[in-house]
């Protein structure tokens, strides 16, 4: 069955944000909630599929290369881009003797030995802040658990299999240690240090 204008108006409106509502009422039907049915019906369905094969095609996007950059997210470590130690330095001299303290360092490895797929946010503020955050470690793990079929659903709720579990625990307790490892330093060193939230 041949879409109508409408209908495939809808559809490729849909394919621009992947929202139903929203295509619906981008393509001028006055109860945008038809959107969610209109994507059920075959003819469009199949319009919207055939167009996202050419447009995958055309830009050469395969499941493998999405799942691997959405894998370098969920498999990334704070450490593949920033060593940080904390060190004695000299903070002051007190009657021509040198004050030493503790203070954390932090130093970015050279963006051409990393690949940065993994990193939301790098800056240095005026004042010599460093900030470096990675994209979510869960978010990315969520989405290839997902795609993955490592979910299992029971009593329509999602519950992980238990290897998962520990997986995800042991990643949560990495990212609260690189957190703890990472606090901010002392005003006077000029270095902050953010993880993942």
């Amino acid at each position: 069955m041949a879409l109508t204008e409408k209908q495939k108006r809808f559809a490729d409106e849909y394919l621009i944000d992947l929202n139903a509502t929203r295509a619906a009422e981008r393509a001028g039907y006055k109860d945008p909630n038809i959107g969610r049915q209109l994507i059920t019906k075959n003819n469009v369905s199949q319009y919207i599929q055939q167009r996202q094969k050419r447009l995958q095609k055309k830009i050469d996007i395969t499941q493998e290369r999405v799942l691997a950059e959405i894998a370098k997210v969920g498999f990334a470590d704070i450490t593949d881009f920033l060593e940080y130690k904390t060190v004695q330095r000299i903070i002051e001299y007190r009657d021509g003797k040198p004050v030493i303290d503790w203070a954390m360092m932090v130093d970015a490895i050279n963006s051409s030995e990393v690949d940065g797929a993994a990193i939301s946010e790098i800056s240095v503020s005026k004042d010599g802040t460093f900030k470096f955050k990675l994209h979510s470690k869960l978010d990315a793990l969520d989405k290839l658990g997902r795609h993955l079929g490592l979910f299992d659903k029971q009593s329509g709720n999602e519950h992980i299999e238990s290897g998962l579990i520990d997986s995800l625990q042991m990643a949560s307790e990495r990212i609260d240690l690189n957190e703890m490892d990472a606090a901010e330093p002392e005003a006077d060193s000029g270095n902050e240090l953010v993880d993942e939230e």
